[in-house]
C-alpha cells in the first residue's frame, strides 16, 4: 500500500479489504484515535441507526449500484441517493427511462448497492430488490415538480443514452417527464463493516440486519 489521502485511494493490492484498511491507516495519522462521535461499535442498533444516518444524510450521498445486464454480466456505476427511508427501509435513485440500467432492472430486479462513509470509517452493503415509479404514478409527477429545471435536464436526451454518437457534444438535453423514472430500492439485507482509524488498537466490527428478521441483526468476524 502506497501513501495515500482521504480524497484519493492508491493501493498495489488487489485485495478489497487490505484498501479499505489502507483507508482507515491514512485516516489514523490525522486522529490518534477515533472520535467519541464515531464509537458505537458495542451496540447493534447503534450501528444501524449510525448506517442509516448516513444513507439519509442525502445531498451528500453518491453510491455504487450494481445490477446484471440482460446478457448475464454484473455492471456497476455511481449513483446519487435521492431519499432514503429507514421506516420502511428504501433507498430512491432517479434514473432516465431509456438508460441501460432500466433494461437490466426490468429483466432482473435485484440490485446491490456499496457505500464508503470515510469521516464514519463505515462501509455499508444492501442487498436490495428494486421497484420502478414511472412518470403515470403520482409519487413521480410530484417528485418531478419539486425539482429544479437544472435536475429536470438529466431526464430527456437525444438520442437516448449510450447510443453512439459523431461526436463529444452530439446531443441534446431537454427536459422530458415522460423519460422520468424512480428506482425504489427495498433493502432485504445491509451489511455495516466499521473500521477502527486506530490500526494500533484495533476495534473493527460487522454486523449484518435482515428485513426477515425485523433488523435485529447479528454480529460478524470483520
Amino acid at each position: 500500500c502506497r501513501r495515500i489521502d482521504t480524497s484519493t485511494t492508491i493501493s498495489t493490492t488487489n485485495d478489497h479489504k487490505e484498501n479499505m484498511l489502507c483507508i482507515a491507516t491514512a485516516l489514523s495519522k490525522r486522529q490518534a484515535t477515533a472520535p467519541s462521535s464515531i464509537r458505537y461499535i458495542h451496540s447493534l442498533q447503534t450501528l444501524f441507526s449510525k448506517a442509516w444516518d448516513q444513507l439519509e444524510d442525502v445531498p451528500s450521498n453518491h453510491i455504487n449500484l450494481a445490477t446484471v445486464d440482460t446478457q448475464g454480466f454484473p455492471e456497476a456505476r455511481v449513483v446519487g441517493i435521492k431519499h432514503a427511508d429507514r421506516a420502511i427501509g428504501t433507498i430512491d435513485i432517479h434514473t432516465d427511462r431509456t438508460s441501460d440500467k432500466v433494461n437490466s432492472i426490468a429483466s432482473n430486479n435485484r440490485a446491490a448497492i456499496t457505500a464508503w462513509y470515510p469521516s464514519q470509517c463505515l462501509q455499508i452493503r444492501l442487498w436490495t430488490e428494486v421497484d420502478m415509479i414511472d412518470a403515470e404514478d403520482d409519487r413521480a409527477d410530484q417528485t418531478w415538480k419539486n425539482m429544479p429545471y437544472s435536475m429536470q435536464l438529466c431526464y430527456g436526451s437525444t438520442p437516448n443514452p449510450g447510443v453512439p454518437i459523431e461526436g463529444a457534444l452530439a446531443y441534446t438535453k431537454e427536459p422530458a417527464y415522460d423519460d422520468f423514472l424512480i428506482l425504489r430500492c427495498r433493502v432485504q439485507k445491509m451489511d455495516v463493516v466499521y473500521l477502527c482509524p486506530n490500526r494500533d488498537v484495533p476495534e473493527d466490527c460487522r454486523a449484518v440486519y435482515v428485513r426477515a428478521d425485523d433488523w435485529t441483526g447479528n454480529w460478524l468476524a470483520p
